[in-house]
């Protein structure tokens, strides 16, 4: 075989490899100082408008905040959250027991709720006939 048609075999991961080191580095010496890059692009993460799900929006409806408002927020939410569960969860029997207790009263306000509750639901499901459905079975 002459000298000019000589072929080498190299792993497939290895190009890929050096491919993508290379084009990196090109964009990055080509678009100048990587830490202004990186500021510019965490501000702009930080600073993006989303909606009251944390998705990017251009909406100016409804809960536009940025996105560290809604990191914040959330944060805040899940913490109080957490903290209500464990105290109610320290006082759960005491709890079961009132309910219980009120719901054995003769004339129970809470008994009265519950069934108005249950009634309204039932009623305003029927009114729909994608949300109700009955099966009879023998």
């Amino acid at each position: 075989m002459p000298p000019e048609d000589a072929t080498l075999k190299l792993p497939k991961d290895l190009l890929e490899s050096a491919i993508r080191d290379n084009v990196a580095l090109a964009v990055a010496s080509a678009m100048g100082d990587g830490s202004r890059i990186l500021t510019e692009a965490v501000s702009r993460v930080l600073t993006q408008r989303v909606d009251s799900d944390g998705k990017p929006t251009n909406s100016s409806y409804g809960a536009v905040q940025t996105y560290v408002q809604w990191l914040v927020n959330t944060a805040i939410r899940k913490a109080v959250a957490d903290c209500l569960v464990s105290e109610v969860g320290k006082h759960e029997e005491a709890i079961r027991a009132e309910i219980a207790r009120q719901l054995s009263l003769k004339k129970s306000p809470l008994l009265k709720q519950l069934t108005d509750a249950m009634t309204t639901g039932v009623i305003r499901a029927t009114e729909n006939k994608w949300r109700f459905t009955v099966h009879i079975e023998e």
